[in-house]
């Protein structure tokens, strides 16, 4: 039955293939918001919004059995096609106007293709994370990528993580561990301040705090690798006190194991 709905999903997916090469250019990297990107997200988001509706069936079919999941999704994906629809149709008509500081899409994932993508184990995972307040989360050669801008940065020469970083990794861990079969990649970041030396013994400690946080929160520690990268991978500008509060930051990667992908 599983992998019939599967099989749907993916013939679904197909439905959707003209405005997904619309869609590529912003769901490949991080979202840089523009008019153009709230122009494009409403014209698809209006003309593609009744996906949530299967979507919403086959997620949950696939975590509940057919006869308990379907009806619950179905409930779901109506509800979600509404506000999908909504939400596009208010950023189609509001694009020509001035972008607020901090905007970010309404709706989860950003493009509802993204519902079909890849590995189903991994998309599930996804949607569980983007369920976090100030999560940004894509996909980058075959993993997910995490990052929470405003939440998880540090302060200078530091390395404590501040009430709002655990806060967000709470919920963070409570979102990986219905998922046992992902491997979770810490990567720590600094700004460009100081030696590369420092920068880098400085990220992997910001990383390793990370690790020890998540494994104090029930994620096995067997899962989770920390890594620091120094000032690398820039997000901003590090000549500005902003841009460099913005680097010092950590990542996640969470990548499917082979255990996740025979099933």
């Amino acid at each position: 039955m599983t992998s019939r709905l599967h099989r749907s999903s993916l013939l679904i997916a197909g439905l959707g293939l003209l405005g997904l090469g619309l869609a590529a250019a912003s769901a490949a990297a991080e979202p840089e918001y523009t008019a153009a990107d709230k122009f494009r997200r409403g014209v698809l988001s209006i003309a593609y919004g009744f996906l949530e509706i299967p979507a919403g069936v086959i997620e949950q079919s696939q975590k509940d059995g057919v006869f308990r999941g379907a009806p619950i999704g179905l409930v779901d994906g109506v509800g979600r096609f509404v506000v999908r629809e909504l939400t596009g149709a208010y950023e189609l008509i509001t694009a020509p106007f001035e972008i607020p500081a901090g905007f970010a899409p309404v709706m989860k994932p950003e493009f509802v293709f993204a519902l079909f993508e890849g590995d189903p184990y991994l998309a599930q995972e996804k949607r569980s994370i983007e369920r976090i307040a100030g999560a940004d989360v894509w996909r980058r050669r075959g993993a997910l990528v995490v990052r929470f801008p405003k939440h998880l940065q540090f302060g200078f020469s530091s390395a404590e993580l501040t009430p709002a970083a655990t806060a967000r990794l709470d919920k963070l861990a409570e979102a990986l561990k219905p998922y046992p079969d992902t491997q979770i990649s810490v990567r720590g970041y600094s700004d460009s301040s100081g030696a590369n030396a420092f920068n880098i013994a400085l990220s992997q400690e910001r990383a390793e705090a990370v690790f020890s946080y998540l494994v104090e929160q029930g994620i096995p520690s067997t899962r989770i690798v920390a890594s620091g990268y120094g000032s690398v991978q820039p997000v901003a500008n590090n000549s500005t006190l902003a841009g460099r509060r913005n680097n010092r930051r950590v990542e996640f990667e969470v990548r499917a194991t082979g255990v996740a992908a025979a099933r």
